[in-house]
């Protein structure tokens, strides 16, 4: 029988599933954080008001860099945008002002 590649909706569910299970038990459990350290970093720093370029030249990586961060928080959150990235951190407790 031929096996079927997952699609991009069933990968996305089972990300929704594990970020809400995640949250879930967030205070209840010591779990890891979401975040990488080097996200939370980028993160801190859009927080700031850093541009991309200059979240690149602080933390010495390329713009690339920066962005795929960005897009993986993102991508984890099933975010649109890195403004409801950081909306959605800020309310999980991952981000602090």
């Amino acid at each position: 029988m031929e096996r079927r590649s997952t699609s991009i909706f069933t990968r996305r569910f089972f990300s929704i599933i594990y970020l809400n299970l995640h949250i879930l038990f967030l205070g209840v459990f010591d779990m890891q954080t979401i975040l990488t350290r080097r996200e939370r970093e980028v993160f801190d720093l859009l927080l700031k008001n850093y541009s991309t370029k200059e979240i690149a030249s602080k933390l010495m990586i390329s713009e690339k860099t920066v962005r795929n961060h960005i897009s993986n928080v993102m991508q984890k959150l099933c975010s649109k945008s890195r403004s409801q990235a950081v909306v959605e951190l800020l309310r999980m407790k991952e981000l602090n002002l």
